[in-house]
């Protein structure tokens, strides 16, 4: 009754049996139907279906036949969609997410990937990564040099991470990982902490001196940069539409990062910025220069009267050649805003205010930061406690020599 349709044939008086290959192995499943002419032609069909299937690459045999042995033996593997190595799994990641991340962001784990992930952790298999494989590459990286301090950053290894973490996030979400070796762990870095060592503002004896010896339009950048703490990317952004001269603030509202203009990463990093005084100067002097420049930005190459590319352009045509003429010690552009929030701390603003002015995302970071820098601007500290404390009278706490304990 059954040669009518190859591979399928009646297996009992309730059922009829269907047979094919899939992965290499003859497969025999029964279906609880009937064996009449009509339900033999139906299994014909069904089975037709599932040989087009395997050909398309979509059958699943688990979900045509649940209740069968081969469901377990056949069940898709979730990792393949991951490739079987950390290496496929980086790659197939950053190349899905080329279009759903930012192009610097983009760039940025693409290096960590290609450098850093791939050529210590690649080989591994994705479901035998542990976290002492990671522990050991993080070593690695962050070895201590002769002074102390680690190769590479904490943040900057946090940031190496970033993508390896979100492809074992989503491997697990998908069923591909029971153990996530990075759920619920940050690396620990030995060394000196990067956040303060890091910190090393100019006094403003040092901003004045390589102003002076700035070119037109490079002076005005930098002196703005020393007197508003902008980050340098924030800096070449900026657009005369964001400069209110009526309430004597400007917005910060937008970044360049390797050529591309972004919006500022948090809500506190858009922000009001008040301008005090040096920094006004810089913008009135540089309306001259960019007022009318058909771009809109305030700051130019003083080269290509263009708005800067980025920061290594500036980095490279501006800030380098006047740190040299001013013999100052070299530091690079980012100390100007760590100058910014030092000097305004040591002689004393408010320090909210000056979180508010840094985009910090509360007061509390700027005081971690900075509150212990340069103590040489205040040569009197110590004064106001001296004064209260002579207020009290020579004789106003007396000991008593006899008293124990």
């Amino acid at each position: 009754m059954g040669g009518k349709y190859p591979g399928v044939r009646e297996s009992s008086d309730s059922s009829i049996e269907i047979d094919f290959y899939y992965k290499g192995q003859r497969c025999r499943e029964r279906l609880p139907i009937k064996p009449s002419p009509a339900n033999l032609k139906k299994a014909a069909q069904h089975r037709a279906a599932i040989l087009n299937a395997i050909d398309a690459g979509t059958f699943d045999y688990s979900f045509t036949f649940p209740n069968s042995k081969n469901a377990e033996k056949f069940k898709p593997d979730p990792i393949a969609g991951y490739g079987r190595t950390v290496s496929d799994a980086l790659k197939v990641y950053i190349e899905c997410a080329r279009t759903s991340l930012a192009q610097s962001t983009w760039r940025d784990y693409r290096n960590s990937i290609m450098n850093h992930l791939i050529p210590s952790l690649g080989s591994i298999n994705l479901r035998e990564l542990t976290r002492a494989d990671i522990k050991n590459f993080i070593s690695y990286k962050t070895a201590l040099d002769k002074d102390g301090n680690p190769a590479i950053s904490k943040k900057r290894i946090h940031n190496i991470l970033a993508p390896l973490r979100s492809v074992l996030q989503d491997a697990q979400a998908d069923g591909a990982l029971i153990n996530n070796p990075l759920h619920g762990w940050k690396p620990k870095i030995v060394g000196k902490s990067q956040d303060i060592e890091s910190i090393d503002p100019f006094t403003p004896q040092e901003s004045a001196l390589i102003i002076q010896h700035s070119e037109a339009m490079t002076a005005q950048v930098i002196q703005f940069g020393f007197w508003t703490g902008l980050r340098t990317g924030e800096l070449i952004a900026l657009k005369w539409i964001d400069v209110d001269f009526n309430s004597l603030e400007i917005i910060v509202r937008r970044t360049k990062v390797r050529k591309q203009i972004k919006e500022t990463k948090t809500k506190a990093g858009t922000r009001r910025v008040k301008l005090i005084k040096p920094a006004l100067e810089a913008l009135e002097q540089m309306r001259l220069h960019s007022h009318l420049h058909e771009s809109g930005f305030v700051f130019l190459n003083p080269r290509s009267r263009q708005p800067w590319l980025d920061d290594q352009q500036f980095r490279k045509i501006g800030w380098h050649p006047s740190i040299a003429r001013s013999k100052v010690r070299y530091r690079y552009p980012y100390q100007m805003r760590h100058s910014y929030a030092s000097v305004l701390l040591t002689i004393g603003e408010d320090y909210r205010w000056i979180s508010k002015q840094l985009g910090h995302s509360n007061p509390n970071v700027t005081l971690k930061h900075y509150a212990r820098f340069i103590p040489e601007l205040a040569p009197d500290a110590g004064k106001k406690a001296d004064k209260l404390w002579s207020s009290f009278g020579q004789h106003s706490i007396k000991y008593d020599n006899n008293s124990s304990g």
